[in-house]
Protein backbone atom coordinates (compact mmCIF):
# COMPACT_ATOMS: atom_id res chain seq x y z
CA UNK A 1 0.00 0.00 0.00
CA UNK A 2 2.86 2.36 0.90
CA UNK A 3 4.60 1.56 -2.37
CA UNK A 4 1.44 2.37 -4.33
CA UNK A 5 1.12 5.67 -2.46
CA UNK A 6 4.75 6.62 -3.18
CA UNK A 7 4.28 5.82 -6.86
CA UNK A 8 1.16 8.00 -7.06
CA UNK A 9 2.89 10.91 -5.32
CA UNK A 10 5.91 10.61 -7.62
CA UNK A 11 3.68 10.50 -10.70
CA UNK A 12 1.76 13.57 -9.50
CA UNK A 13 4.96 15.55 -8.84
CA UNK A 14 6.43 14.70 -12.25
CA UNK A 15 3.17 15.59 -14.01
CA UNK A 16 2.88 18.93 -12.24
CA UNK A 17 6.53 19.66 -13.03
CA UNK A 18 6.03 18.94 -16.74
CA UNK A 19 2.98 21.18 -16.86
CA UNK A 20 4.24 24.17 -14.90
CA UNK A 21 7.87 24.36 -16.07
CA UNK A 22 6.87 25.38 -19.65
CA UNK A 23 4.37 27.85 -18.21
CA UNK A 24 7.09 29.34 -16.05
CA UNK A 25 9.37 29.64 -19.09
CA UNK A 26 6.61 31.37 -21.07
CA UNK A 27 6.01 33.76 -18.18
CA UNK A 28 9.69 34.68 -18.09
CA UNK A 29 9.74 35.25 -21.84
CA UNK A 30 6.65 37.45 -21.64
CA UNK A 31 8.21 39.48 -18.88
CA UNK A 32 11.36 40.11 -20.91
CA UNK A 33 9.31 41.11 -23.96
CA UNK A 34 7.31 43.75 -22.10
CA UNK A 35 10.43 45.02 -20.37
CA UNK A 36 10.20 43.43 -16.90
CA UNK A 37 13.76 42.08 -16.60
CA UNK A 38 14.18 41.25 -12.94
CA UNK A 39 14.36 38.80 -11.43
CA UNK A 40 13.70 36.63 -14.46
CA UNK A 41 16.33 37.78 -16.97
CA UNK A 42 19.37 37.23 -14.75
CA UNK A 43 18.06 33.77 -13.81
CA UNK A 44 17.37 33.01 -17.48
CA UNK A 45 20.82 34.23 -18.57
CA UNK A 46 22.65 32.15 -15.95
CA UNK A 47 20.63 29.06 -16.84
CA UNK A 48 22.03 29.29 -20.39
CA UNK A 49 25.56 30.63 -19.90
CA UNK A 50 26.44 30.10 -16.25
CA UNK A 51 27.04 32.50 -13.39
CA UNK A 52 30.43 33.75 -14.63
CA UNK A 53 29.61 37.04 -16.29
CA UNK A 54 29.94 40.80 -15.75
CA UNK A 55 27.41 42.77 -13.72
CA UNK A 56 24.30 43.03 -15.89
CA UNK A 57 22.20 46.15 -15.47
CA UNK A 58 18.72 45.20 -14.31
CA UNK A 59 16.73 48.27 -15.37
CA UNK A 60 15.57 49.79 -18.64
CA UNK A 61 17.77 51.31 -21.32
CA UNK A 62 16.89 54.84 -20.15
CA UNK A 63 17.82 53.90 -16.58
CA UNK A 64 21.09 52.39 -17.83
CA UNK A 65 22.00 55.71 -19.51
CA UNK A 66 21.23 57.56 -16.28
CA UNK A 67 23.37 55.12 -14.29
CA UNK A 68 26.28 55.54 -16.71
CA UNK A 69 25.96 59.33 -16.50
CA UNK A 70 25.83 59.30 -12.69
CA UNK A 71 28.75 56.90 -12.22
CA UNK A 72 30.95 58.36 -14.97
CA UNK A 73 31.21 54.95 -16.61
CA UNK A 74 30.73 54.07 -20.25
CA UNK A 75 27.57 52.27 -21.34
CA UNK A 76 27.99 49.01 -23.25
CA UNK A 77 24.81 48.03 -25.09
CA UNK A 78 24.67 44.45 -26.37
CA UNK A 79 21.89 43.36 -28.77
CA UNK A 80 21.72 39.59 -28.95
CA UNK A 81 21.27 37.25 -31.93
CA UNK A 82 20.07 33.68 -31.50
CA UNK A 83 22.17 32.69 -34.51
CA UNK A 84 25.43 33.38 -32.67
CA UNK A 85 25.72 32.54 -28.96
CA UNK A 86 29.50 33.02 -28.73
CA UNK A 87 29.36 36.59 -27.46
CA UNK A 88 27.63 35.45 -24.27
CA UNK A 89 29.20 32.00 -24.00
CA UNK A 90 32.81 33.02 -24.77
CA UNK A 91 33.51 36.74 -24.43
CA UNK A 92 31.27 37.72 -21.51
CA UNK A 93 32.48 34.73 -19.50
CA UNK A 94 36.17 35.66 -19.84
CA UNK A 95 37.70 36.84 -16.56
CA UNK A 96 39.72 39.72 -18.03
CA UNK A 97 36.70 40.91 -20.02
CA UNK A 98 34.59 40.76 -16.85
CA UNK A 99 37.20 42.76 -14.92
CA UNK A 100 37.38 45.48 -17.58
CA UNK A 101 33.59 45.69 -17.92
CA UNK A 102 32.83 45.73 -14.18
CA UNK A 103 35.40 48.47 -13.58
CA UNK A 104 34.55 50.78 -16.45
CA UNK A 105 31.17 49.95 -17.97
CA UNK A 106 27.48 49.66 -17.30
CA UNK A 107 26.47 46.55 -19.25
CA UNK A 108 22.98 46.57 -20.73
CA UNK A 109 21.76 43.50 -22.66
CA UNK A 110 18.78 43.35 -25.01
CA UNK A 111 18.33 39.62 -25.44
CA UNK A 112 14.85 38.79 -26.73
CA UNK A 113 13.22 39.91 -29.97
CA UNK A 114 10.40 42.39 -29.59
CA UNK A 115 9.57 46.11 -29.62
CA UNK A 116 12.35 46.96 -27.16
CA UNK A 117 14.98 45.30 -29.37
CA UNK A 118 13.63 46.98 -32.51
CA UNK A 119 13.75 50.38 -30.79
CA UNK A 120 17.31 49.79 -29.63
CA UNK A 121 18.37 48.68 -33.12
CA UNK A 122 17.03 51.98 -34.47
CA UNK A 123 18.74 54.02 -31.75
CA UNK A 124 22.14 52.38 -32.27
CA UNK A 125 21.69 52.07 -36.03
CA UNK A 126 22.77 48.43 -35.75
CA UNK A 127 23.53 46.85 -39.12
CA UNK A 128 24.29 43.31 -38.02
CA UNK A 129 23.46 41.20 -34.97
CA UNK A 130 24.95 40.52 -32.52
CA UNK A 131 25.72 44.20 -32.08
CA UNK A 132 27.64 46.21 -29.47
CA UNK A 133 27.52 49.97 -29.06
CA UNK A 134 29.80 51.71 -26.58
CA UNK A 135 28.25 55.00 -25.47
CA UNK A 136 29.55 57.97 -23.54
CA UNK A 137 26.70 59.48 -21.51
CA UNK A 138 27.37 63.06 -20.45
CA UNK A 139 23.74 63.22 -19.32
CA UNK A 140 20.91 60.70 -19.79
CA UNK A 141 19.82 62.66 -22.87
CA UNK A 142 23.23 63.76 -24.19
CA UNK A 143 24.97 60.60 -25.40
CA UNK A 144 27.34 59.66 -28.19
CA UNK A 145 28.25 56.28 -29.64
CA UNK A 146 32.03 56.24 -29.53
CA UNK A 147 32.58 52.74 -30.91
CA UNK A 148 30.56 49.84 -32.26
CA UNK A 149 30.89 46.18 -33.17
CA UNK A 150 28.83 44.60 -35.93
CA UNK A 151 28.70 40.80 -35.60
CA UNK A 152 31.03 38.62 -33.56
CA UNK A 153 34.67 39.55 -32.96
CA UNK A 154 37.42 37.50 -31.37
CA UNK A 155 38.75 38.02 -27.84
CA UNK A 156 41.78 40.14 -28.79
CA UNK A 157 39.72 42.51 -30.91
CA UNK A 158 37.05 42.87 -28.21
CA UNK A 159 39.57 43.64 -25.45
CA UNK A 160 41.32 46.14 -27.74
CA UNK A 161 38.05 47.97 -28.40
CA UNK A 162 37.16 48.07 -24.68
CA UNK A 163 40.58 49.31 -23.59
CA UNK A 164 40.69 51.91 -26.35
CA UNK A 165 37.25 53.18 -25.34
CA UNK A 166 38.32 53.47 -21.69
CA UNK A 167 41.56 55.28 -22.62
CA UNK A 168 39.66 57.84 -24.69
CA UNK A 169 36.79 58.29 -22.26
CA UNK A 170 38.63 60.85 -20.12
CA UNK A 171 38.32 63.53 -22.82
CA UNK A 172 35.13 65.32 -23.85
CA UNK A 173 32.51 63.55 -25.91
CA UNK A 174 33.38 65.65 -28.94
CA UNK A 175 36.94 64.29 -28.77
CA UNK A 176 35.62 60.74 -28.65
CA UNK A 177 33.40 61.48 -31.61
CA UNK A 178 36.44 62.80 -33.49
CA UNK A 179 38.30 59.59 -32.73
CA UNK A 180 35.38 57.56 -34.02
CA UNK A 181 35.22 59.65 -37.20
CA UNK A 182 38.97 59.28 -37.66
CA UNK A 183 38.64 55.51 -37.37
CA UNK A 184 35.78 55.56 -39.88
CA UNK A 185 37.90 57.63 -42.27
CA UNK A 186 40.77 55.18 -41.87
CA UNK A 187 38.40 52.27 -42.55
CA UNK A 188 37.12 54.07 -45.65
CA UNK A 189 40.68 54.72 -46.86
CA UNK A 190 41.48 51.05 -46.33
CA UNK A 191 38.35 50.03 -48.25
CA UNK A 192 39.30 52.31 -51.13
CA UNK A 193 42.86 50.95 -51.14
CA UNK A 194 41.53 47.39 -51.31
CA UNK A 195 39.18 48.43 -54.12
CA UNK A 196 42.05 50.06 -56.06
CA UNK A 197 44.21 46.95 -55.60
CA UNK A 198 41.34 44.79 -56.83
CA UNK A 199 40.89 47.00 -59.90
CA UNK A 200 44.62 46.87 -60.64
CA UNK A 201 44.58 43.10 -60.32
CA UNK A 202 41.55 42.90 -62.62
CA UNK A 203 43.23 45.19 -65.18
CA UNK A 204 46.36 43.05 -65.03
CA UNK A 205 44.34 39.88 -65.60
CA UNK A 206 42.45 41.54 -68.47
CA UNK A 207 45.76 42.67 -70.00
CA UNK A 208 47.12 39.11 -69.81
CA UNK A 209 43.94 37.76 -71.42
CA UNK A 210 44.12 40.45 -74.12
CA UNK A 211 47.75 39.63 -74.93
CA UNK A 212 46.98 35.91 -75.01
CA UNK A 213 44.03 36.54 -77.34
CA UNK A 214 46.15 38.73 -79.63
CA UNK A 215 48.89 36.10 -79.67
CA UNK A 216 46.35 33.40 -80.53
CA UNK A 217 44.89 35.53 -83.35
CA UNK A 218 48.37 36.27 -84.69
CA UNK A 219 49.30 32.59 -84.61
CA UNK A 220 46.06 31.65 -86.36
CA UNK A 221 46.77 34.25 -89.09
CA UNK A 222 50.29 32.95 -89.55
CA UNK A 223 49.03 29.37 -89.86
CA UNK A 224 46.38 30.49 -92.36
CA UNK A 225 48.97 32.33 -94.48
CA UNK A 226 51.24 29.27 -94.44
CA UNK A 227 48.38 27.14 -95.76
CA UNK A 228 47.59 29.71 -98.48
CA UNK A 229 51.25 29.93 -99.58
CA UNK A 230 51.56 26.14 -99.64
CA UNK A 231 48.43 25.80 -101.79
CA UNK A 232 49.55 28.55 -104.18
CA UNK A 233 52.93 26.93 -104.66
CA UNK A 234 51.17 23.68 -105.52
CA UNK A 235 48.98 25.56 -108.04
CA UNK A 236 52.14 27.12 -109.55
CA UNK A 237 53.61 23.64 -110.07
CA UNK A 238 50.39 22.49 -111.77
CA UNK A 239 50.29 25.54 -114.07
CA UNK A 240 53.95 25.02 -114.95
CA UNK A 241 53.01 21.92 -116.94
CA UNK A 242 50.05 23.59 -118.68
CA UNK A 243 50.51 25.53 -121.91
CA UNK A 244 48.82 28.91 -121.95
CA UNK A 245 46.48 28.69 -124.92
CA UNK A 246 42.92 29.55 -125.84
CA UNK A 247 40.75 32.10 -127.56
CA UNK A 248 40.30 34.41 -124.60
CA UNK A 249 42.88 36.85 -123.25
CA UNK A 250 42.49 37.81 -119.62
CA UNK A 251 44.41 40.73 -118.17
CA UNK A 252 44.37 41.34 -114.41
CA UNK A 253 45.38 44.69 -112.94
CA UNK A 254 46.89 44.44 -109.41
CA UNK A 255 46.56 47.02 -106.59
CA UNK A 256 50.27 47.87 -107.05
CA UNK A 257 49.65 49.03 -110.63
CA UNK A 258 51.30 45.98 -112.20
CA UNK A 259 49.39 43.64 -114.48
CA UNK A 260 49.44 39.94 -115.34
CA UNK A 261 47.83 38.26 -118.35
CA UNK A 262 47.26 34.81 -119.85
CA UNK A 263 45.17 32.90 -122.40
CA UNK A 264 42.14 30.79 -121.49
CA UNK A 265 39.46 28.81 -123.31
CA UNK A 266 36.02 30.35 -123.35
CA UNK A 267 34.72 27.27 -121.51
CA UNK A 268 37.18 27.69 -118.64
CA UNK A 269 35.59 28.75 -115.35
CA UNK A 270 36.10 31.85 -113.25
CA UNK A 271 37.57 29.46 -110.62
CA UNK A 272 40.46 28.66 -113.01
CA UNK A 273 41.21 32.38 -113.40
CA UNK A 274 41.31 32.76 -109.59
CA UNK A 275 43.71 29.80 -109.32
CA UNK A 276 45.96 31.24 -112.04
CA UNK A 277 46.08 34.60 -110.24
CA UNK A 278 46.99 32.91 -106.95
CA UNK A 279 49.73 30.83 -108.59
CA UNK A 280 51.21 33.72 -110.58
CA UNK A 281 53.34 34.97 -107.67
CA UNK A 282 55.19 31.63 -107.49
CA UNK A 283 55.64 30.81 -111.20
CA UNK A 284 59.23 30.52 -112.44
CA UNK A 285 58.93 33.20 -115.12
CA UNK A 286 57.05 35.67 -112.95
CA UNK A 287 58.08 39.25 -112.29
CA UNK A 288 59.51 39.73 -108.77
CA UNK A 289 57.27 42.78 -108.34
CA UNK A 290 54.16 40.60 -108.57
CA UNK A 291 52.57 40.27 -105.13
CA UNK A 292 49.14 38.72 -104.75
CA UNK A 293 47.14 39.52 -101.58
CA UNK A 294 46.23 36.54 -99.40
CA UNK A 295 42.55 37.40 -99.77
CA UNK A 296 41.12 39.17 -102.80
CA UNK A 297 38.21 39.47 -105.21
CA UNK A 298 38.17 39.85 -109.01
CA UNK A 299 35.74 42.20 -110.70
CA UNK A 300 35.01 43.81 -114.05
CA UNK A 301 35.08 47.62 -114.08
CA UNK A 302 32.33 48.37 -116.64
CA UNK A 303 29.75 47.78 -115.35
CA UNK A 304 31.32 47.27 -111.93
CA UNK A 305 30.55 43.71 -110.93
CA UNK A 306 32.37 41.18 -108.75
CA UNK A 307 33.15 37.81 -110.32
CA UNK A 308 31.84 35.86 -107.35
CA UNK A 309 30.23 32.92 -109.22
CA UNK A 310 33.37 30.85 -109.67
CA UNK A 311 31.56 28.01 -111.46
CA UNK A 312 30.53 30.35 -114.30
CA UNK A 313 32.38 30.05 -117.64
CA UNK A 314 34.26 32.94 -119.20
CA UNK A 315 31.80 32.94 -122.06
CA UNK A 316 28.78 33.16 -119.75
CA UNK A 317 30.51 35.94 -117.83
CA UNK A 318 30.96 37.93 -121.08
CA UNK A 319 34.75 37.87 -120.80
CA UNK A 320 35.29 36.51 -124.35
CA UNK A 321 37.38 37.23 -126.45
CA UNK A 322 39.31 39.43 -124.02
CA UNK A 323 38.71 41.20 -120.75
CA UNK A 324 40.41 43.52 -118.31
CA UNK A 325 39.80 42.51 -114.70
CA UNK A 326 40.55 44.40 -111.46
CA UNK A 327 41.97 42.65 -108.38
CA UNK A 328 40.86 44.19 -105.07
CA UNK A 329 42.58 43.17 -101.84
CA UNK A 330 40.36 42.12 -98.93
CA UNK A 331 43.26 42.00 -96.44
CA UNK A 332 44.07 44.53 -93.74
CA UNK A 333 47.53 46.07 -93.55
CA UNK A 334 48.81 43.49 -91.04
CA UNK A 335 47.92 40.65 -93.40
CA UNK A 336 49.97 42.23 -96.19
CA UNK A 337 53.17 42.36 -94.06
Amino acid sequence: MSSLYDTAVSFFNETVKKIFEPLQSLLRRACTIIGIYQPYFLEFYESKYGSTHPKLFSGTFEEAKAEASNTGKLLLVYIHSDRDQRFCSELLSNKLVIEVLDSNFIVFIEYHKGPHMRRLINITNALLLPHVSIMACKTPTETRIIDRIEGFVDYDKFISILVNAVDNADGPISSLESSRKLREEQDEEFRKAVEIDSMKMMEKENDVRRRNTQAAIKKEKEEKIKRIVHRRKQLAVEHKHLEAKGNTKIRVRLPTGHSIESLFDEDDTIEKVYQWVEASEYMEDKDDSIKIPYDFVLSIPHPSQALSNKSQTLKDANLVPNASILLTSLCDDSDED
